[in-house]
């Protein structure tokens, strides 16, 4: 709980607090409080999120919209992979009086469901920390991914996650796998 002054920092927390032995759930009370001195306009947060994402090579910028109002930021548009809607947000959420993000980027799906499922296993298979045997992949339609299983932690969850993002045509992932 408490305040922060950019939105980055929250993220930062909740990242750190991810990273802690044990920790299975976390509840986040962490509201977002620009300074007065660094307050800056609507108009300026979409006119330097504009210019950050015509700057990044790796991400679409002529795809993707950006709404700004009481400095919450809500992003729209296709890319071709979770990297770049990531990293879109990532960028836009540390810019000077962003105070939230909205990621409504889609994900073009290009694949089939059986080469996404046999992608997602064998990428699961070269992961260190991860058993991919206890790990249950059913790809939906559209490139849904849905994963069940069991992890020993969070590092581990997340890079299942990972996996499933890193094959084509992976438009979502339900990431249901529990820490054990």
């Amino acid at each position: 709980t408490g305040h922060v002054h950019p939105v980055a920092d929250k993220t930062a927390v909740v990242n750190a607090v991810k990273r802690l032995k044990g920790v299975r759930g976390i509840v986040v009370g962490i509201e977002v409080r620009p300074t007065t001195e660094f307050k800056v306009e609507d108009e300026e947060i979409a006119k330097r999120a504009t210019a950050l994402l015509a700057w990044r090579h790796a991400t679409p910028h002529d795809s993707i919209t950006i709404t700004v109002e009481d400095g919450h930021v809500t992003l729209s548009g296709t890319v071709d992979w979770q990297f770049q809607k990531s990293v879109v947000e990532e960028d836009v959420r540390g810019l000077a009086g962003v105070t939230g993000t909205s990621n409504e980027i889609s994900i073009r799906s290009t694949s089939q469901k059986g080469d996404i499922q046999k992608s997602i296993k064998e990428a699961m298979h070269r992961l260190a920390d991860v058993h991919s045997s206890q790990i249950n992949v059913v790809v939906g339609e559209e490139g849904h991914v849905e994963l069940k299983g069991r992890v020993v932690g969070w590092q581990a969850r997340n890079a299942v996650e990972d996996a499933a993002w890193m094959v084509p045509g992976v438009r979502a992932v339900d990431n249901r796998v529990r820490i054990c």
